[in-house]
């Protein structure tokens, strides 16, 4: 009996190595990708997985995190595949400038999704989408 144990701790401790990054940030857009002050835009994120495999997904400006601390993105419940998207109004004070939609990821079990070269991000480690408005 006392053998079990370990080998039973070994066994769920691969277990939770082999699926812990399981899900990964696949693709991140905006559109339309050329943006002017006034627009109506869409981002529009795909993890692997399937909705359920998360918990939430949020933007954060990563240039402007006082006046937008996050903005929280929708699942999309009728797609087969693991989107999030949000819709907003680009302001008018943001003509001529360039920021950064950082991404954030919490799966089901309340771990952050980090992505590679995202791990030091302070304001999303899931990535990023870079925005300039005309």
């Amino acid at each position: 009996m006392k053998k079990i144990i370990p080998v039973a701790f070994v066994l769920l401790f691969l277990k939770h190595l082999c699926f812990a990054g399981d899900i990964v940030l696949k693709e991140a857009k905006i559109e339309p990708s050329v943006i002017s002050t006034g627009d109506t835009v869409r981002v529009s994120i795909l993890f692997s997985g399937t909705v359920n495999d998360l918990k939430e997904v949020y933007l954060t400006v990563r240039e402007y995190t006082e006046e937008y601390p996050w903005i929280p993105l929708e699942p999309d419940t009728t797609s087969a595949e693991n989107f999030w998207s949000e819709t907003g109004i680009i302001p008018d004070d943001a003509s001529g400038l360039s920021f950064h939609l950082d991404i954030n990821a919490v799966d089901k079990d309340g771990e952050e999704i980090v992505t590679q070269g995202f791990e030091d991000s302070a304001t999303g480690k899931a990535g990023t989408i870079e925005v300039y408005v005309q």
